[in-house]
Formats: structure tokens, sequence, C-alpha cells
């Protein structure tokens, strides 16, 4: 690849990063995107989502880093691993309840659960938040951001900076907070040690999704 290439890869990446942490909510801070109705507006919050992960396969092909969607190995080994961190995402999920404060996305995610129903429920916590959102997430921040870090492998950067980028998706929306951090980041190092030891971005993508939908499913027997 060469030197201008990688300069212009590497600046959409940069691009692409930054729209994801700051761009969707401006976007959804619209005054014409937020006199929407519940229906229209999820739909637009969904569409910027999938943006994000289909920029990241675009990207990922640009660089040359296309095999990773190639990169798959069934293995029964890798299935318990992938149990392991998923029990292993419940027991940190319950000390982070039991010793730090919930974060406030969780907790205004908690008050939009109770007051969404039909369509737009449908469009934000069964598309959104338990499909689209965790493949998306992966594809950027497990496939994406890992693989632009590789060289750094070595001293574990691409994975830290991959779970710091992760979680401050998560934190930075609803201003900054030391503990929300704090429970996204050991989420995130959950997700990208297990893109490592399985050397496959399915196998995340499966973990984030069967998270997500374990947290919806246990929210709505709650509703």
């Amino acid at each position: 690849m060469s030197k201008c290439r990688q300069v212009w890869i590497y600046s959409l990446i940069i691009f692409l990063l930054f729209f994801s942490q700051f761009g969707v909510q401006e976007v959804m801070a619209l005054t014409f995107i937020r006199s929407l109705p519940a229906t229209g507006y999820f739909t637009v919050w969904l569409l910027l989502t999938a943006i994000q992960g289909v920029g990241a396969v675009v990207l990922l092909y640009l660089m040359g880093e296309g095999e990773i969607f190639r990169r798959f190995e069934w293995k029964w080994s890798y299935l318990r691993v992938t149990v392991g961190t998923f029990v292993l995402m419940y027991f940190w999920w319950y000390l982070t309840v039991l010793f730090l404060p919930l974060p406030e996305n969780q907790a205004r995610g908690e008050l939009l659960f109770q007051d969404l129903s039909g369509t737009a429920f449908f469009i934000q916590f069964i598309l959104t938040m338990s499909l689209v959102g965790p493949i998306c997430e992966e594809l950027l921040y497990r496939g994406l951001l890992m693989a632009s870090l590789q060289s750094f492998q070595k001293y574990h950067l691409d994975v830290l900076i991959s779970s710091a980028l992760f979680s401050l998706i998560h934190v930075l929306q609803h201003g900054w907070s030391v503990s929300s951090f704090v429970v996204y980041f050991g989420g995130g190092l959950l997700f990208a040690g297990l893109c490592r030891k399985t050397k496959s971005i399915y196998y995340p993508i499966l973990l984030h999704i069967a998270w997500n939908s374990f947290v919806t499913m246990l929210q709505i027997t709650m509703r």
C-alpha cells in the first residue's frame, strides 16, 4: 500500500470513529430529527448505526484486510470460550451493579424501554440494540480498529484502545463518568479478548448479539 493511500485510508478511519463518537449524537440532536415521530426518529438512529458498520466493512477491504470475513474456524473450544466469556460478562455486570452507580446510558435506556411500544420499540430494542448495533460495533471496534492497530498487538494496544473507544461511545453522549467508563471498558476487554483468542470477528459478534438480546429479554420480563 502506498504512503498516500495509507494516509487517506487512516484519515477515513479517524473520520468514521469521530462520527461514531460524536457525529451520530449531533445528527440525532437536530431539531427536525427530534421532531419526528418515535418510529421515524429511531429509524434514523438505526440507519446511522448501519452506516458505521458498512463504513467499517468498506475500509477493511480498502486496507486489504477483507480476509477477516473469511477467517472463521468452527471449534467447540471456541464456542466454549464464547459461552465462558458470556458468563464472565454476566459476573462483570453483576459486580458493577453492586459496587458502581448505574451508567447514565443504561438509566436512560431503562426509561426509554418503559416509554416505547409497538414499531418504535421493535426498531430500537430488537433491531438496533439487539442485532444491528452489536454487529456494527464489533465491525468497527473489534474489526476495523483492531486491524488498524495490529502492529501494536505485542503491547496489547489494539485491545486496550478498542476497549477504551468502545466504552467512550456509551459514556460521552451523556457526559464523562469514570464509573461508567469502567463498566463499558470491562465489557470491551471481554469482546476484544474473545476476538484475539478466536482470531475471528464472528465469535465477538455472536457474543454481543447474545448479551444484548439477553439484557433486552430480561427487561421485557420485568416490564
